[in-house]
């Protein structure tokens, strides 16, 4: 009973609901009491300053709709405008216009429903919704017409929607208005942004197209009429202002073909329903076949119907359009030589060497989803997520000496110019491993590995708005990824596995040792970080011998001198020429990255020494190993590495293979006063003692991030983020919780601190070349002038 009840009132709610709508449809449609009844043709017939108007309407069949039942808007010119019309487009009389204009002339003109001039912003669903609509759907379209194909002469048709067609739409055009109640008041444009559309009106508020509204709300029985001063023309659309000279070149890389002959950025396609459909309607034009002309960019040029992210509201259409911002000839020009002809050969002949890929990344930057008025221009971005100013609110606004050919298209808002908009693509530190040919295996494992994570943040900069970050990538070419040399020597291969392409290695045929090295080899050559603390292998720190050191993207520490860089298995190669231990590194210089700093190398750094040993063996030595090295160039940390070996030896303490770690030696003096503390017992080897010292020596070991003591004012994580100091959790684990450690700098030097004890409240690291920063499995090892009591509960 109680569920019977409840569904009585969900039908009674949308019983309501409907009836509701409907009533809101029916006032809509409602002809007012003090309408004549008299349809659109006579009313204006009444008027008496429409004749000629309505002597271009009897040339076409849309008198009958105007005469007839249906709901219509009509902005009608009167008398005057369609004078001024015809001497400007000089005919002498009315009868001089063709049944073909007349008919442009008049269904542009009309809008499907009645809509009082209020209304118009308006979008008309189930209900009002205010304030969205900028332009409304006429009665003109342009039907099926003959192109060359690059084979032959073909029937084409545009789409009514984006992605498709449909029999039951007609790629209708739009009439766009600029009324001061959206235009002004919601969005807070200005004259300006109309004018600079149509230089030869006048901004009135009520602006439709390029004419005024004189009279509005004229009613009649089935609709109403607005009077305009101008008589408006269907705009062409994006596809049709390409045609034009100017942008031939623009034209021809969309047009561009495969070896196939086959188009890359738009395709024909055929329907036999849709082919009989035309050939019924058409029966005197020979028809075989129709083909609907699709374009694969992000702004379907050909389509007059306005759709964002894939969206099919019918109402969609009349709530924004496209932006194109296009090149010139000479702004392609200029494009390719400032920005492709480095990698691609000198203009003209390098432009057919360009890879599809990169002129469609071309197109995304020049296109955007929505419309952008001229006052909109530097708070924009485009389909690439670029600012087109190149800085966003901080930049400039748009330079009209530039893009001097404004105005709008059928389908959005074009702007034409000698220049062309810029992307993250071509001017951050990603663009040379995109364009230069020969990163190509950098580039697929980017993209194999990291999908679009890595790529995207390689591309952070101004243009995306992103201004404070600052990268540094050490290139490898393929020739170094591809090799079989001496180890450390790869031997990658990018080929096809079972399902897909994927990289092989020449050590082992197991494909995740090919994927885990390949992974860190790439991420080992990019280091993250904000501007102010920009890298610079030149610049080293004084108190560790001119030595520099820093943690790349993948979170390994790496050190440099004088334009050399190392990491731990460069490092490790100890017993051969110096020349092998250190990677050189060489900035580009040929041309600027928006974002940072490119550096070839003379070969990949390596994070350990690999071995050829069928199984693939890249995994760094033994803690032990680095730990003994540190004690004999160091020893005033002797005593703690004594602790620290037994304690690994014995397997009482271990340290995962997998992690990182910041390990703090506290100096002898500093062990012989813990020992005087009776904090940790002398040292022995016995089980008694080591077990003792193990929650001490774990409270100095810092799991998950290498902090370096790099001379900056502040703390510079793998992550490239900065901060003052950072509570790091200790190895030492307490029963019910983790134990903690501060990690700070004061005046560039790294020290930390904890609130165990005021006495042993804080530590620094002691600085000298073989004091600290020393190299670690996965760790940097630190000398420290104090220890530290471990925390309890």
């Amino acid at each position: 009973m109680k569920y019977s009840f409840i569904k009585f009132l969900l039908i009674l709610f949308w019983a309501v609901l409907l009836v509701q709508c409907q009533k809101e449809r029916d006032e809509y449609y409602k002809v007012p009491d003090w309408s004549s009844g008299k349809p659109i043709y006579e009313t204006l017939q009444d008027k008496g300053n429409f004749s000629k108007y309505l002597q271009l309407a009897d040339k076409t069949h849309y008198a009958a709709s105007l005469k007839g039942n249906g709901l219509w808007t009509v902005f009608a010119p009167n008398d005057a405008a369609v004078d001024a019309w015809l001497k400007e487009k000089g005919y002498a009389s009315v009868d001089d216009v063709s049944v073909s204009v007349a008919n442009k002339v008049v269904a542009y003109s009309m809008l499907f429903n009645k809509y009082r001039f209020d209304q118009l912003p308006h979008v008309l669903n189930d209900g009002w919704d205010s304030l969205q609509s900028v332009k409304k759907r006429t009665l003109y379209y342009e039907t099926i017409h003959k192109e060359f194909s690059g084979m032959d002469s073909v029937w084409v048709v545009g789409p009514t929607i984006s992605n498709m067609y449909s029999t039951n739409e007609n790629n209708y055009k739009y009439l766009p208005y600029y009324l001061d109640a959206y235009f002004v008041e919601s969005v807070r444009l200005s004259a300006s942004d109309y004018i600079m559309l149509y230089p030869a009106s006048e901004y009135t508020g009520k602006n439709v197209q390029r004419a005024s509204v004189l009279e509005q709300d004229i009613v009649a029985g089935n609709g109403f009429i607005h009077e305009t001063d101008k008589v408006n023309e269907p705009l062409p659309n994006f596809e049709d202002i390409l045609k034009e000279a100017d942008y031939s070149m623009f034209r021809s890389l969309i047009e561009a073909k495969n070896p196939l002959g086959q188009p890359y950025f738009y395709q024909y396609l055929t329907n036999p329903s849709i082919s009989d459909y035309f050939r019924k309607m058409y029966p005197m034009q020979n028809i075989e076949e129709v083909n609907i002309k699709f374009y694969n960019l992000p702004v379907p040029l050909n389509c007059e119907r306005y759709v964002s992210s894939g969206s099919r509201s019918t109402g969609e259409g009349e709530l924004g359009g496209y932006t194109l911002f296009v090149p010139n000839n000479e702004g392609v020009q200029k494009f390719y030589k400032e920005r492709l002809a480095e990698y691609y050969g000198e203009y003209p002949a390098g432009m057919a060497k360009v890879p599809v890929e990169i002129w469609s990344y071309f197109f995304n930057a020049q296109m955007v989803d929505g419309l952008v008025y001229p006052q909109q221009f530097r708070l924009t971005a485009n389909f690439a997520g670029d600012y087109l100013n190149g800085e966003g609110i901080r930049g400039p606004e748009l330079n009209t000496s530039v893009y001097s050919d404004i105005r709008p298209a059928s389908n959005g808002l074009f702007y034409g110019g000698n220049d062309y908009i810029k992307t993250s693509m071509f001017e951050t530190v990603f663009s040379e491993i995109l364009l230069r040919s020969k990163y190509s295996m950098m580039l697929n494992a980017m993209a194999f590995y990291f999908g679009t994570t890595l790529s995207t943040d390689l591309m952070k900069s101004q243009l995306s708005g992103d201004p404070d970050w600052d990268y540094t990538v050490l290139l490898l070419s393929d020739e170094q990824l591809q090799r079989e040399a001496e180890s450390p020597g790869d031997g990658f291969s990018w080929e096809p596995l079972t399902n897909a392409y994927g990289f092989r290695h020449s050590f082992t045929d197991n494909i995740s040792f090919a994927d885990t090295r390949m992974q860190r080899l790439i991420r080992s050559h990019v280091f993250k970080r904000v501007k102010s603390y920009k890298l610079d292998f030149n610049a080293g720190n004084p108190e560790y011998g001119g030595y520099g050191y820093a943690v790349n993207e993948y979170g390994d520490m790496i050190r440099f001198k004088d334009g050399k860089v190392q990491m731990l298995g460069n490092y490790d190669k100890a017993g051969d020429s110096p020349e092998d231990n250190w990677v050189t590194v060489t900035p580009i210089t040929s041309r600027s990255f928006n974002n940072g700093t490119v550096y070839t190398v003379d070969k990949p750094l390596q994070y350990s020494i690999c071995t050829d040993d069928g199984v693939g063996s890249c995994n760094e030595r033994p803690m032990i190993d680095y730990l003994q090295e540190v004690a004999e160039r160091n020893p005033n940390v002797s005593k703690s590495v004594e602790y620290l070996v037994a304690l690994l030896n014995g397997s009482i303490l271990s340290l995962s293979a997998d992690a990182f770690y910041t390990i703090l030696l506290p100096d002898n003096a500093s062990i012989d006063q813990a020992v005087a503390d009776n904090v940790i017992s002398t040292f022995a080897s016995d089980q008694v003692t080591l077990t003792r010292a193990l929650a001490f020596f774990q409270y100095h070991i810092l799991p998950g991030t290498v902090f370096v003591d790099d001379g900056y004012g502040q703390l510079q994580m793998p992550t490239g983020n900065i901060a003052y100091s950072q509570d790091i959790a200790t190895l030492y684990k307490l029963p019910l919780s983790s134990t903690y450690l501060t990690v700070k700098k004061e005046a560039g030097k790294l020290f930390f601190e904890t609130y165990r004890n005021p006495a042993r409240s804080f530590a620094f690291v002691a600085q000298g070349e073989n004091r600290s920063n020393q190299f670690g499995a996965k760790s940097v090892i630190h000398e420290i002038d104090n220890y530290f009591l471990p925390q309890t509960e």
